[in-house]
């Protein structure tokens, strides 16, 4: 599994923060990550409630995540709506580039 650096998760929809957590911990030398996420594929019964914290990728979740993948060097977090400013600061400051 060391060999692996390269991971694309895009388009799930049941990514959420625990699972970017469980992949850091078991992929530490991880240097891509895609876990982009269109909208065009939200279902048409995507309501408020499933857009709580709980539902979706969100900077805690990438905070964390950028802490244990230190040699990270390119992620794509396209439509992960969940995320902001606060994620891109933590990548930056935690990910050595």
């Amino acid at each position: 599994m060391k060999n692996l650096k390269i991971l694309r998760c895009c388009l799930l929809e049941c990514l959420r923060n625990h699972h970017l957590v469980a992949i850091a911990d078991a992929l530490p030398w991880l240097e891509e990550l895609d876990i982009h996420f269109s909208c065009y594929y939200w279902s048409t019964e995507w309501d408020s409630n499933s857009r709580s914290a709980k539902y979706l990728i969100t900077d805690a979740g990438i905070e964390v995540m950028s802490r244990k993948l230190r040699g990270l060097r390119k992620i794509d977090i396209t439509g992960q709506v969940g995320c902001s400013d606060r994620s891109l600061i933590a990548l930056s400051s935690n990910c050595v580039l």
